[in-house]
């Protein structure tokens, strides 16, 4: 049987980094794109129709539902698309896939969408991590985080909900998806939501310790 070729698009490579191993452990061919903007013609190039594009819904170069759109209207039902997300999706960007794939990786869920190729269970994606690969990915993560930092703190000076809240979004994401513990992530999201400008302060500076620790502990 001829391995399922299946496209990951999301624009935090951690994230897209991981589901690609899970696909890879399951059977499936995969690339992992960090830009939407570019999927079209790496599909194109890739001389064949993918099997499965999944797409996060949250990007700021392109929404997930709209690259689903583009590419359904050149491909048809040949190719599953499913959307890959945090959160309950609106209707209107519901209606533009197939199916919906929870983050972090619901492994279940994964299964049974790869299951339809013929591909059976695998563990989970960091599991499947040699040693060295799941230091290199904690590495990723503390560096994207820090640069995420450096960035929210200049949201926090202009009093920015939105990009504050678009940065949380990236981080507790990445955070989700590795499995780390760092509470204050969780103490921020809450104080982005209520506008308490001193509490998004301290966690923030809470944030900045935990990530010191988890770089401490990588290998």
């Amino acid at each position: 049987m001829t391995e399922p070729l299946c496209i990951v698009v999301d624009d935090n490579a951690i994230n897209a980094m991981l589901l690609e191993q899970a696909l890879l452990a399951r059977g499936c061919r995969t690339c992992a794109l960090t830009c939407p903007l570019t999927v079209e013609q790496v599909i194109s190039d890739c001389g064949e129709t993918p099997a499965m594009v999944v797409i996060d819904q949250c990007m700021p170069e392109l929404p997930g539902h709209l690259l689903a759109r583009n590419l359904r209207s050149k491909f048809g039902d040949q190719c599953l698309m499913v959307a890959w997300s945090g959160s309950a999706l609106p209707a209107e960007a519901h209606m533009a896939f197939d199916e919906v794939l929870e983050k972090p990786i619901n492994a279940a869920q994964l299964d049974r969408l790869v299951a339809s190729f013929g591909l059976g269970d695998q563990p989970a994606p960091l599991d499947a991590l040699s040693a060295a690969e799941q230091a290199q990915l904690l590495h990723l993560f503390a560096d994207t985080t820090a640069e995420d930092l450096r960035q929210l703190a200049r949201a926090i000076m202009r009093k920015d909900a939105g990009q504050a809240q678009a940065l949380h979004h990236k981080m507790e994401g990445c955070r989700a998806m590795l499995g780390l513990e760092m509470p204050s992530l969780s103490t921020m999201g809450e104080a982005i939501r209520e506008q308490d400008w001193s509490a998004i302060g301290d966690a923030y500076l809470a944030v900045n310790r935990e990530l010191t620790q988890v770089t401490r502990e990588s290998p």
